[in-house]
């Protein structure tokens, strides 16, 4: 077969020559009569089609790549030559490397490498069901000869209907090839490079990776000692990427992931990735108190080497022989930052003046500024080293000030305006002379974190139907100062065990308790012993005025414990119960914001007799 030239590579337009190559290599790797080195090439041509330097013309060829000719495209027979049992080993290492460079940093090709077309299978085999239908009617009424050559389609087109069924995901067939003997070392490291992409790529795709027991070999394989170097660097860059999605951590707990990682961190070799095992950890287990969890400071010293970390990619420097992803790094970092107790270490080991650096650069990545803002808000809540952090973090007013008026990052700016305040420095607002209005102000805010902002849209429902303003704040999960606390009449705060960590609410309900604004607790937890819950006990540190706890008998304390959103009816169930509560709270407002409540048209009661 042609090889491609220099210049349709280096053109950021497809051109007619550029279709001809990729038309070229697609009849090259399905021709059954195609020699191995041309199937070898073609793969080859594929992998440089997709390429560029230039990241969006990349992106366009590598989606071009993926989806291109007849089903299963382009990607989906390089999986088929994978997963096929009679393909010689040197092809399924040159499919697999051309799926690491189609999945690399491409959500959308990542998505459709690992569904592997099985979706599109599902549909064609629907309407290929329904032709060997209307063929077997007709092989029915038809004389013996058409009969024949119709049952014979039937029966081919049978055979086709089973493949289209079978179709695999590409973790299963991965899964499938790692507990094959025969396969070579390097083909399985190229099998964790694609796992590796495709999880960094796309979140969305790791509840399908982790389906087939992929995790389970890539922790034997790490763990084994007859395993080389280069392998257990592949495993251990997939397991991280894995474990930066916060949905996963949980499951990758569980599952001895630490544990399994711990040798590599001791190690500390470059040729066993052993600073993605450190990040890693600092992911899985970092959130975790360091009494209850010693491996973060003991002989691991998984702190020091993450805060080292940083300081390496701040200053664009190697560190554990790469150079590192500064989102990446921030977030493993940020960790550390969720229990109080941890902050004291962070702040004698240069943490937050690290967070206030990536602030300062030039051209801030978007998620680290956001971990950013949120890791040195959980700092300025610390009431012990409030004063340590604005006298040992140069600078940190002025970037925090500077994040909250000019940030595109509603999150980060949020987090900004909240440090400020935490600081004891709220900043100046320009705000617009019509919201000084009555007419213009706010009568309540819902002080929210997910899971719960379904219940609060609900409630928000309710309580504008009696003719109140009313503003949430778990659009994008950051908190509501300026546009939503200062300006409301009354703040509801619904807490529970999911949300206790949030700064965010945090930082709503210090600022109303400041402002004097009319609190109401709203509980959400299933269980009635809220004394002994963590949900308060996390509040009585942080200002004397929440230092009582809430309970039953509180005239501002209001329960919603048992409450689930039902899809099929689009409704919180129970209802009764949402109801009651939904009274309790119009009740403890009547006497703050009663002469503007109407009646709604459509009451609760009514409702429920409905």
């Amino acid at each position: 077969m042609s090889v491609v030239s220099k210049a349709v590579f280096e053109s950021e337009v497809e051109n007619a020559e550029f279709f001809s190559f990729l038309e070229d290599s697609f009849e090259t790797l399905t021709s059954k009569r195609a020699p191995l080195e041309s199937k070898c090439e073609a793969a080859i041509q594929c992998w440089r089609l997709s390429e560029h330097e230039n990241k969006s013309v990349e992106n366009r060829r590598q989606a071009l790549v993926c989806e291109y000719g007849k089903f299963p495209h382009v990607s989906g027979v390089l999986v088929d030559l994978i997963s096929a049992s009679d393909t010689p080993e040197v092809l399924v290492w040159r499919c697999l490397r051309t799926l690491v460079q189609l999945s690399y940093d491409n959500s959308r090709v990542a998505e459709t490498i690992i569904g592997n077309w099985k979706s599109e299978a599902r549909s064609m085999a629907k309407d290929e069901e329904t032709v060997i239908n209307q063929l077997k009617e007709e092989a029915i009424s038809a004389d013996a000869t058409k009969s024949n050559e119709l049952k014979a389609r039937v029966q081919v087109m049978k055979e086709n209907l089973t493949i289209l069924n079978s179709r695999k995901s590409l973790p299963s067939i991965l899964a499938g090839l790692l507990s094959e003997k025969r396969i070579s070392w390097r083909v399985r490291e190229c099998i964790f490079h694609v796992l590796n992409n495709t999880a960094n790529s796309s979140w969305d795709v790791h509840d399908i990776i982790l389906k087939d027991n992929i995790l389970d070999k890539a922790k034997h394989l790490i763990s084994h000692e007859d395993t080389p170097h280069f392998v257990v660097s592949a495993a251990v860059g997939f397991v991280c990427s894995l474990s930066y999605r916060p949905a996963s951590r949980p499951l990758l707990f569980q599952d001895g992931v630490v544990e399994t990682l711990s040798p590599i961190v001791l190690k500390d070799k470059i040729e066993l990735n052993s600073m993605s095992a450190v990040l890693a950890v600092a992911n899985i287990a970092g959130g975790l108190p360091i009494q209850e969890f010693p491996i973060l400071n003991d002989e691991h010293q998984i702190v020091v080497k993450c805060i080292s970390a940083l300081k390496a990619v701040l200053n664009r420097k190697m560190f554990g022989g790469r150079y590192g992803t500064i989102w990446k790094v921030c977030m493993s970092v940020s960790n550390f930052c969720i229990h109080e107790d941890q902050h004291a270490q962070l702040l004698e080991l240069g943490c937050p003046s690290l967070f206030v650096k990536v602030l300062k650069q030039k051209v801030v990545n978007p998620v680290a500024e956001e971990i950013s803002c949120t890791s040195l808000l959980r700092f300025a809540q610390n009431k012990k080293i409030q004063a340590r952090v604005i006298e040992e973090t140069s600078e940190i007013l002025s970037i925090l000030t500077n994040v909250f008026k000019n940030s595109s990052s509603n999150v980060a700016r949020c987090a900004a305006e909240a440090a400020l305040w935490a600081l004891g420095f709220p900043p100046q607002y320009d705000l617009n002379p019509m919201d000084s209005l009555e007419e213009n102000r706010i009568d309540v805010m819902i002080s929210v974190q997910s899971p719960h902002d379904k219940i609060a849209s609900f409630l928000r429902v309710e309580l504008e139907s009696r003719g109140l303003r009313v503003i949430t704040t778990f659009q994008d999960g950051a908190c509501n100062l300026a546009r939503g606390v200062c300006r409301a009449k009354a703040v509801l705060c619904l807490i529970s065990a999911q949300v206790e960590a949030s700064p965010h609410l945090r930082a709503e309900v210090l600022v109303a308790l400041e402002l004097g604004k009319k609190l109401v607790w709203i509980y959400m937890d299933e269980t009635r012993d809220y004394e002994s819950s963590s949900v308060f006990t996390a509040w009585l540190p942080v200002v004397p005025a929440v230092a009582k706890l809430p309970s039953e008998d509180d005239p501002d304390f209001v329960t919603m414990e048992q409450l689930v959103y039902d899809t099929s009816s689009d409704s919180i169930q129970p209802r009764e119960v949402f109801y009651d509560a939904v009274n309790s709270v119009v009740q403890l407002l009547t006497p703050l914001l009663g002469s503007k409540m109407i009646v709604p048209s459509r009451t609760p009661s009514s409702s429920n007799q409905s």
